[in-house]
């Protein structure tokens, strides 16, 4: 584990800072009071990046841990806090008979026999709260999941969204979206019948997902539209991401029951948000580039950097079909 003060990786969500969270050492009370208020505060969030937080803060103050990792396979989770040490503990953590994660504490020294029991004891406060705020964020997960794709859908794309376009304006940095479009799956749909269609839709996404940033988000748009929302990402960078995505899709090879070679390609719009323009506005001009980008023969990316007034005019950048 590498030093880093905060780091969260999960979907639909851009990394946080250590400062958002209340996480003050409660100085100048007991450790049974620490103790106490401890359970209470993890009885007030359903948030499992709150509850590790207050946790961590309890065992920063108790006993000198120096960082603190957990980690949630099943829902690709993985949380950090604080800092690496030479030394560490894991143990993984059960609420009666459901797993809950593995956590890992790091301090600078070996720590004592009773120490460990210690932590082995209370982190049994830590597991009801945790095993809600998983049951919690599966429900929350699902309500902005794609059933078939495993992409996010609509609610989950404008949630984010709008979270991107504060972060952008508050920080001033670029922020830009793909619209893309699978070609001609009309077609493929009624040549092949849909569940050889519904077969390509999660190799198309998963595809994505393999080739894009860890940082980059894909939503259903809908139908065989999706979007891909790039935080802190120029035009320059969207679309060499974009070109990426379109060389992946045009290489995947897709077979029919009777052994018939399909090939698939995608065609993309790229847009980066521009001053005083709205989350609509960046959206609408990424599709309206989609669109120049299918008219002018698929299989190829297309954006421009600013709103223009004749957006059928030839876009600043645009990236033809590789031979």
């Amino acid at each position: 584990m590498e030093n880093k003060t905060h780091t969260v990786k999960s979907p639909y969500q851009t990394n946080k800072t250590l400062s958002e969270f209340d996480i003050n050492p409660p100085y100048g009370l007991s450790l049974p009071a620490q103790k106490r208020q401890l359970c209470h505060k993890l009885q007030t969030s359903l948030e499992i990046e709150t509850l590790l937080s207050h946790y961590f803060a309890y065992l920063q103050n108790s006993f000198n841990i120096k960082g603190l990792e957990y980690t949630l396979p099943q829902n690709q989770l993985v949380l950090q806090l604080g800092q690496s040490a030479p030394i560490h503990h894991t143990h993984d953590l059960h609420a009666e008979s459901d797993y809950v994660g593995q956590l890992s504490v790091f301090s600078s020294s070996i720590l004592e026999k009773n120490i460990l029991q210690k932590l082995s004891k209370l982190s049994q406060i830590l597991v009801f709260p945790l095993r809600n705020a998983i049951t919690y964020r599966q429900a929350k997960y699902s309500a902005q999941t794609d059933f078939l794709t495993g992409a996010g859908n609509r609610s989950a794309l404008d949630t984010v969204l709008a979270r991107e376009y504060e972060l952008a304006q508050r920080h001033h940095h670029s922020l830009s979206v793909l619209m893309l479009d699978l070609d001609h799956f009309k077609k493929i749909n009624d040549q092949y019948g849909h569940p050889f269609g519904d077969q390509v839709l999660k190799r198309f996404v998963t595809q994505v997902q393999t080739v894009a940033r860890t940082s980059d988000s894909i939503f259903r748009y809908g139908g065989e539209e999706f979007a891909v929302i790039l935080s802190n990402t120029h035009l320059h960078g969207a679309i060499v991401i974009a070109e990426r995505i379109r060389k992946a899709i045009q290489s995947l090879q897709f077979y029919t029951l009777h052994g018939n070679e399909v090939s698939v390609t995608v065609s993309i719009g790229a847009a980066v948000l521009c001053p005083n323009e709205t989350v609509d506005e960046l959206l609408a001009r990424a599709d309206k580039y989609l669109y120049i980008a299918k008219s002018q023969g698929r299989n190829r990316c297309a954006g421009y950097t600013s709103p223009a007034p004749n957006l059928a005019a030839s876009p600043e950048i645009r990236l033809a079909q590789s031979v």
